[in-house]
């Protein structure tokens, strides 16, 4: 078999960057916060509020944890950079019903590539559900605007990429210009 075949396939395997799934818990941020940026990469609209049952105020029972997020107007994107693909899941308490979609671009612009249809599961909060699709396409976000005050949101789950390890970018780098110069080398000969 021709070794740069088989080279040029082991640096394909060595760099590619397979999808991980990335869950976003809430916990341990200020109630009545914005969400803000999580994770780096991720990071949530002005209208995407932090809700955690305090000694003073139960904000709902029964939840997955301690803190959620919420939605309280038409600015309550989730947005990521680099993008999403795959399955997207969390869980939910919702007291009315909404329908939102996941967008091919930042800030719910672009083509729809999922579409969320909540219906009512509790009148308290106190019902926690779960919900996920199968997305047709790569996400950047996901407008819950339509979701503002009437439902709260935990463990959000995105297939995200995977970040190239450098060594595998490397190696990439030097078979492609190792293939170059061969490229370069045969048609000198020829």
């Amino acid at each position: 078999m021709n070794v740069k075949l088989i080279a040029a396939l082991v640096a394909g395997a060595l760099s590619t960057a397979p999808a991980f799934s990335t869950t976003l818990d809430f916990e341990g941020l200020t109630d009545g916060a914005l969400v803000g940026t999580p994770v780096a990469g991720i990071s949530f609209g002005d209208d995407a509020l932090v809700v955690t049952n305090t000694a003073n105020f139960t904000y709902f029972t029964n939840g997955t944890g301690s803190s959620a997020f919420t939605s309280v107007g038409p600015s309550a994107f989730v947005n990521v950079g680099d993008g999403f693909t795959g399955t997207v899941s969390f869980n939910y308490s919702a007291i009315g019903n909404s329908t939102f979609n996941v967008y091919s671009d930042l800030n719910g612009a672009g083509n729809v590539v999922g579409t969320f249809s909540l219906t009512s599961n509790t009148a308290d909060f106190s019902v926690w559900s779960f919900a996920s699709i199968v997305l047709n396409g790569n996400g950047r976000s996901i407008d819950f605007g339509a979701a503002a005050n009437t439902a709260m949101f935990d463990n959000l789950s995105l297939d995200t990429p995977a970040p190239v390890p450098l060594p595998g970018a490397a190696w990439l780098l030097v078979s492609a210009l190792g293939g170059l110069g061969s490229l370069a080398r045969r048609k000198r000969v020829a």
